[in-house]
């Protein structure tokens, strides 16, 4: 109904446009006046709606007060992860009626601009409660945009994408890490179904990814890097956008909405961090060539040493250390290797040889000119928007600007070991333009940002140093190294929060204020 509505909707003879009404003191419906009965029921629909389609959850309460100033309603809201409680009054009998609405949280782009246009159409008077009620229903219970096959298919497409884009894998380990995206997939979804392997999926599903990325890449030839292939493979598990919503609710000052999901995204990091180091360590358990083989060489990539033991003096004319005239010494000795490693061939943690093809390389410079944009079209479609679409130009146009500054910068400016000053730069350029897209063009600003920010969290990781851990020695810990996966994620999200509130505070400090409730992050 609304796919290819103007966000703006010309009056009727003889009525004042939105614009002319919202320069009196105070704006109310004019033109659709119904019953309370209708308007409730307006905001419990549209409460559903932004629940089940995924709409950022610190914007959900200003919404929802924005409808009910304008339908001149008594009421309260109460937003928590999943659930919204709405509390209406009534004045005349001095009681009250509660709702809980609870949904099943998802994200689709697409649905969430249409509910944001019907929320627009009501609010400017421009369409009636009840029609507006019957748009919603519509949305709430029509069928998926794309079925579970090309769900699959753009999984796979989206592994492989980023694995040259983020991690520097080669075309040879991409269409491996393609694969493993789709294992991913498979899972995701038998665990949906079962309550009881909900729990641990995640550390399951990233043992066995990193379990078959480390049986390729101990093959003899090499061919197949273990980091890129193990990233890229769990980049669908990543809690990235889970900690950055609950972030941006903990910033709004709502502590009870986002303490859960930061406390949630962190246990998810620490599940992927030990299920990467648990598949790894279980296939070089399995096989010992190759865990004799990789100690070897971390052993010799160490640039010092320190042991324990006594050093005897055998030249007799010798006074002692220190003068003592002992000619031993019993204590702990350093030792540094100053030397040139032999292996000169690494590139981003994988060992390319110059002899080998072209195919068995990271990806040439210039071929992120197209694999940028395909990923940001399969990462949209795989979030739900439709792909023959103004808003899928706009959202493709804004990740892949933010992409390229960003690496510009990154290069420039050496930030190369600074994921949240990476992050940091690309964020606001995403909040920049998104936010003046949507007050220039009347868009969505959520939906045309989010692509950007969600291509922010595989490249600030990547700055970071990627995803994948393997424990060494005994002197390691397995959940030391988890902890480290968590600490890159916070620290990328720290940097994409800052952005993205700096950029918002700039475009909607100038100009009128808007009468409906920001639909940003």
């Amino acid at each position: 109904m609304l796919h290819g509505e103007s966000s703006e909707r010309k009056p009727l003879e003889g009525r004042k446009s939105y614009q002319e009404r919202r320069k009196d003191d105070k704006h109310v419906i004019q033109y659709h006046a119904e019953s309370v009965d209708e308007y409730q029921k307006f905001v419990l629909i549209f409460a559903k709606a932004l629940l089940t389609f995924g709409s950022p959850s610190h914007r959900v309460e200003a919404q929802l007060n924005s409808l009910a100033k304008v339908f001149e309603l008594e009421a309260q809201f109460q937003v928590t992860p999943g659930i919204i409680q709405v509390s209406f009054g009534n004045p005349e009998t001095k009681s009250s009626e509660t709702c809980l609405i609870k949904s099943n949280v998802g994200l689709s782009l697409g649905r969430i601009h249409q509910v944001h246009n019907v929320y627009r159409h009501v609010l400017h008077d421009d369409m009636s409660a009840s029609d507006g009620n019957h748009a919603l229903r519509k949305l709430i219970y029509a069928p998926a945009r794309y079925n579970q096959s090309i769900r699959y298919f753009l999984s796979y497409l989206s592994c492989l994408l980023i694995c040259g884009i983020a991690f520097g894998g080669s075309l040879n380990d991409m269409w491996v890490a393609g694969f493993m995206g789709l294992l991913v997939r498979i899972m995701q979804n038998i665990a949906a179904k079962s309550d009881l392997s909900a729990s641990g999926s995640e550390v399951f599903t990233a043992a066995l990814v990193s379990f078959i990325a480390r049986g390729f890449s101990t093959i003899p030839s090499q061919f197949w890097c273990f980091s890129a292939i193990s990233s890229s493979g769990v980049i669908s598990l990543l809690p990235g956008y889970l900690i950055l919503s609950g972030s941006l609710d903990i910033a709004g000052k709502n502590q009870s909405l986002g303490s859960p999901k930061i406390v949630s995204g962190i246990m998810t990091s620490l599940y992927l961090g030990f299920g990467l180091t648990l598949g790894s360590d279980v296939f070089l358990f399995i096989d010992r060539p190759a865990r004799r083989a990789l100690r070897a060489a971390a052993s010799n990539s160490t640039s010092s040493t320190t042991i324990q033991g006594t050093y005897q003096a055998l030249n007799g004319t010798s006074d002692g250390f220190g003068g003592t005239g002992g000619s031993s010494f019993t204590g702990f000795f350093t030792f540094v290797n100053t030397s040139t490693p032999a292996e000169q061939n690494m590139v981003q943690g994988c060992y390319r040889n110059p002899a080998w093809g072209w195919y068995l390389h990271p990806m040439p410079f210039w071929t992120l000119f197209f694999l940028v944009p395909l990923f940001a079209i399969c990462s949209s479609m795989n979030n739900q928007q439709h792909w023959w679409h103004r808003q899928m130009t706009v959202m493709v146009s804004i990740a892949c600007v933010s992409f390229w500054i960003t690496r510009l910068c990154n290069i420039t400016l050496g930030l190369r070991n600074h994921p949240d000053y990476v992050s940091l730069i690309g964020s606001w350029l995403v909040g920049m333009l998104g936010n003046g897209y949507s007050r220039r063009f009347g868009g969505t600003a959520f939906t045309a940002m989010l692509t950007g920010i969600l291509l922010l969290v595989p490249d600030g990781l990547s700055a970071a140093g990627g995803l994948a851990q393997s424990n060494q020695g005994e002197d390691q810990d397995e959940y030391t190294q988890s902890l480290t996966l968590a600490r890159k994620m916070i620290s990328v999200i720290i940097g994409i929060l800052s952005g993205v509130y700096s950029s918002a505070a700039i475009i909607y400090l100038f100009g009128k204020k808007k009468n409906a409730a920001l639909v940003t992050f």
